[in-house]
């Protein structure tokens, strides 16, 4: 089994992404940014090095949660 090792580079990029879509306040829930975390951590783990594809794709994971949520209040 081979193992993809984060580089503190790699932990710079992925905290200043998550900072972008952080949402503050007293509501600002965790379990979204833990699953925001863990999706860019397996971005890098896939080969996506790139900060404007983790972002497009953190932008994408935002999308699909509001959508989401939007459906859940009707």
């Amino acid at each position: 089994m081979s193992f993809t090792y984060l580089t503190p580079d790699n932990m710079k990029t992925i905290e200043g992404l998550l900072v972008e879509v952080r949402v503050p306040g007293p509501e600002r829930s965790f379990d979204p940014e833990t699953a925001q975390a863990r999706l860019l951590v397996r971005g890098f783990e896939q080969g996506m090095h790139a900060e404007s594809d983790l972002r497009r794709l953190l932008a994408e994971h935002v999308k699909l949660h509001k959508i989401l949520d939007s459906s859940h209040q009707l």
